[in-house]
């Protein structure tokens, strides 16, 4: 770890999903990510901190911490990129940088030329993809993508099965989306948020995902 990538583990778990680029660092300057685990890793977000060693340097830093989440070294002829952090988790929600333009940035760092593919389908079935902050206090916001326009709702359950909220979205067209939950009436604990979207194709798409209201 350290005579291969110039880094040092320091935490397991910085619990930040915001980053920022480094700045006048080479490539990430000016970059900001947001971990959601959108479409990667069965939602691994992964947070970790890493310290650089010797003529390392950070590359990207966790919003309102002194941890960094990444360690880019050129060593001459060599160069290096270790991310803390689950990369499949950048999901380019509130106006941050997708996982492409990073993974971009990065490879003109190292002089590769190429294009990113990014793909054009949307997905076949509608997936809750991401709740952040999770856990959470008050707000949490919710993200999906949906493979066609549908009337969109969120149902909110405790673990005893009984309903607890609602969020009625109404009509969204196909792509991604999200909305935001204010659990300030409501008990610390753990919550089951389920996705219900009656497609224009004629089909009903559901997903559920857990979240924890801390207090």
């Amino acid at each position: 770890f350290s005579d291969i990538l110039h880094a040092e583990h320091t935490t397991d778990n910085v619990g930040v999903h915001f980053l920022d680029g480094i700045v006048d660092h080479p490539f990430s300057d000016g970059l900001s990510l947001l971990l959601t685990g959108y479409t990667g890793g069965n939602d691994s977000e992964s947070p970790s901190g890493v310290l650089p060693l010797g003529a390392a340097l950070p590359c990207f830093s966790y919003m309102n911490s002194e941890q960094f989440g990444g360690v880019s070294w050129d060593g001459g002829g060599h160069k290096t990129v270790y991310c803390a952090f689950a990369f499949e988790a950048i999901g380019g929600l509130a106006n941050t940088n997708t996982r492409e333009q990073v993974l971009g940035t990065i490879l003109g760092w190292f002089e590769i030329e190429g294009e990113a593919v990014i793909p054009d389908e949307l997905p076949a079935t509608t997936l809750l993809l991401a709740a952040w902050p999770n856990p959470f206090n008050p707000a949490v916001t919710l993200s999906w993508e949906q493979p066609v326009s549908a009337l969109v709702e969120f149902t909110i359950y405790n673990l005893l099965g009984a309903e607890v909220a609602q969020i009625p979205v109404g009509a969204a067209a196909a792509g991604l989306h999200q909305v935001n939950w204010d659990g300030s009436g409501f008990a610390a604990g753990v919550y089951l948020v389920n996705l219900q979207a009656v497609g224009s194709d004629g089909n009903v798409y559901n997903a559920t995902r857990r979240i924890t209201l801390l207090k």
